[in-house]
C-alpha cells in the first residue's frame, strides 16, 4: 500500500504541474482539469485492482523517514570572512568606521525583518498547499483503497463487474471533489469581488 500511495501521489503531483504549466485558462478550469485527468487514473487504477483481486493488508502501518541530508555543518564558512558592512568607510579615519558600524546594524536589522516576513508568508503558503492538495487526495486515495478491499473478492477475474465497481467507486470519490471546486468557484464569482 506504500508503493501505491506514493505512486498515486507522484502521478496525481505531475499531472497537477502538467495541467498548470501547459494549460493558459482561469485557475477554476485547471481545476476542473485536474480532478477529470485524476478521476482518470483512479478509474484505472480501481480497474485493474479489482480485476486482478489484488489484496492489502489493512493493519500495515507506515511512517516516512528522513535522510540526514548532511546540512548541519557550513564547511568554508567563518565570520570575519568580509561578508559584513562594517567594513565600509574604514578608510575615512573613526568616523567611516562608526558609520560603517550603523549602517552594517540598520541593514541587519533589515535583512532580519525581510527574511521573517519572507519565512512567514513562504511557509504559509507550503503549508496552506499541502493541506489544500495534499490532504483531499490522502482521503481519496484512502477511500478508494477501503473501496476496493471490500470488493476485490466479487470482481476478480470478471470485466463487467470490474468495470462497474470502478466507475461507481471513481464517481463515489471525485464528485466530492468536483463539488468543492464549483463551490469555491460560485463563491469566488458571486461573493468576493
Amino acid at each position: 500500500m506504500k508503493t501505491s500511495f506514493w505512486s498515486s501521489l507522484f502521478i496525481g503531483t505531475i499531472v497537477s504541474c502538467v495541467i498548470f504549466l501547459f494549460s493558459h485558462k482561469s485557475i477554476w478550469v485547471e481545476l476542473e482539469l485536474i480532478a477529470g485527468m485524476l478521476s482518470v487514473f483512479i478509474f484505472i487504477f480501481l480497474f485493474y485492482v479489482l480485476y486482478h483481486g489484488i489484496k492489502f493488508d489493512s493493519n500495515e502501518k507506515y511512517s516516512i523517514t528522513w535522510k540526514d541530508a548532511g546540512l548541519s555543518t557550513m564547511d568554508g564558512f567563518s565570520p570575519g570572512m568580509g561578508l559584513g558592512l562594517t567594513e565600509a568607510g574604514a578608510e575615512a579615519g573613526p568616523l567611516g568606521i562608526v558609520i560603517g558600524f550603523i549602517l552594517d546594524i540598520v541593514v541587519t536589522i533589515l535583512l532580519s525583518i525581510l527574511i521573517v516576513v519572507l519565512l512567514w508568508v513562504g511557509i504559509n503558503i507550503v503549508f496552506s498547499s499541502i493541506m489544500i492538495l495534499f490532504f483531499p487526495m490522502y482521503f481519496l486515495f484512502r477511500r478508494s483503497i477501503k473501496f476496493v478491499v471490500s470488493k476485490s473478492n466479487v470482481c476478480h477475474k470478471d470485466f463487467q463487474k470490474s468495470f462497474y465497481y470502478a466507475v461507481k467507486g471513481t464517481l463515489i470519490n471525485t464528485i466530492w471533489f468536483y463539488m468543492i471546486i464549483f463551490a469555491g468557484h460560485y463563491i469566488s464569482r458571486n461573493y468576493v469581488g
